[in-house]
């Protein structure tokens, strides 16, 4: 077992190490600049954690250290709930799955929503079989932990109430619930200080409410693929089909087959992002490795497609390192080439203060600049900066957009062309 912890831990820092920052994560650290306890887009968990990592290493590894240490520990957590016997199975389920994979080095909100769900897991297992204060104190941190990284977080606890009510009958749940809230407390105060601009954006403004068709299949389709590609289908059914032997595992069942049909549900009002389900990953992993496990054929191909799995996100890690193939709107474009192209824009603009257009750019400006970018929104979505109103004299506006007085053009990594813009004659 250590031995997976470490080649997962090391595979994932040489990523670390040499990818640059994607534009989320740069977004994200910019947040870590100006601590708080809450966030437009999200909780503050991943700011907080970006801080203590990036005060350690001032580079793309210190913003990600916390991301290798915790998808780590994840690991460890998931094999103390399995209770694992069969390390092959085990190894291929890790490396086969690709949410996972690119949650194991990329510093963003579902990372962190994945670990604390995993600490959660652990501990309520614990609470379930003996109610003590070390179980009852230990499963409100994980909880509020779990809140703090993404709100997504209480979907686990609705569904292990709907899985277990009988909960409800224990004197100590009320003290698991008032802990939490006080525990969650500061992220609440927040919230009304801000008029509940997180939640209304995450509910109402974030994708354009629309029933189409394609949104479901695409969200059906995505579920296959992240948690695969290859091996998707065995995984996901695996799952589903396990049928659980106690009061635990029918928790698990219960948010595996809960999460996945409450974002399909969501699906035919607006488009879901494949991640999305990232707080279903601990019981989909559980339940399927308790699936395969007893399954001889079902194991036997597994092995032989999982093999396939694994060795292809290796070919896709070496590929966002250095590409091997030429690809359209390749999505792994957006490590590379950020402080070339950050470079290439002061060469445009010389020594003066600039701004940028999209919350994106500004924040890869921003990190590889290392001086503060400005935002000015022109077709970009209510932001962080939005709620910051940064005041910055720049003379020069890098958008993506193109408006008038338009003196030069660059490629930006994963955005694609961007024009720099005199703002004094705009």
């Amino acid at each position: 077992m250590i031995f997976i912890i470490l080649f997962w831990l090391i595979v994932n820092s040489i990523l670390a190490y040499f990818l640059k920052l994607a534009p989320d994560e740069a977004y994200y650290w910019v947040w870590s600049n100006y601590l708080s306890f809450g966030y437009f887009d999200h909780p503050p968990m991943v700011a907080l954690l970006i801080k203590i990592g990036h005060t350690i290493f001032k580079s793309e590894f210190g913003v990600r250290f916390a991301t290798l240490l915790l998808s780590s520990l994840t690991i460890y957590f998931v094999y103390r709930i399995s209770n694992v016997k069969n390390f092959i199975l085990f190894f291929l389920l890790i490396f086969s799955n690709l949410l996972l994979n690119a949650g194991g080095f990329i510093a963003v909100p579902d990372t962190f929503l994945v670990f604390f769900s995993s600490v959660y897991f652990y501990f309520l297992k614990r609470y379930i079989e003996k109610e003590n204060f070390s179980s009852i104190f230990l499963l409100s941190i994980s909880i509020s932990l779990m809140l703090y990284s993404k709100y997504h977080g209480i979907l686990i606890i609705l569904f292990t109430l709907f899985a277990l009510p009988k909960l409800f009958l224990r004197k100590s749940f009320y003290m698991v619930f008032l802990l939490s809230l006080i525990f969650y407390m500061p992220h609440i105060i927040w919230l009304f200080q801000n008029n509940f601009i997180t939640i209304k954006y995450q509910l109402l403004y974030r994708q354009g409410i629309d029933f189409n068709l394609y949104n479901v299949f695409d969200y059906i389709i995505g579920q296959f693929l992240v948690y695969g590609p290859i091996v998707g289908f065995i995984t996901i059914i695996s799952g589903f089909l396990y049928k659980p032997k106690d009061d635990f595992e029918k928790v698990l069942k219960y948010n595996l087959i809960g999460i996945f049909l409450f974002f399909l549900v969501f699906s035919f009002r607006n488009k879901i992002e494949a991640n999305w389900t990232s707080s279903l990953l601990v019981p989909l992993f559980i339940l399927s490795y308790n699936y395969i496990v007893q399954n001889e054929k079902i194991k036997k191909l597994f092995y032989k497609l999982a093999t396939l799995n694994t060795i292809l996100i290796f070919l896709v890690r070496l590929h966002t390192i250095y590409p091997i193939i030429n690809i359209n709107n390749d999505p792994t474009s957006q490590f590379r080439n950020w402080k070339e192209f950050a470079i290439k824009v002061r060469k445009k603009t010389g020594n003066s203060k600039i701004c940028a257009t999209n919350y994106q750019l500004t924040s890869e400006l921003w990190f590889y600049l290392k001086e503060k970018v400005g935002f000015i929104n022109i077709h970009s979505r209510e932001n962080q900066y939005s709620l910051w109103k940064f005041s910055i004299d720049c003379k020069y506006i890098v958008s993506h957009v193109k408006t008038s007085n338009v003196i030069d053009s660059l490629i930006a990594p994963y955005l694609g062309k961007v024009y720099i813009i005199s703002k004094m004659d705009h």
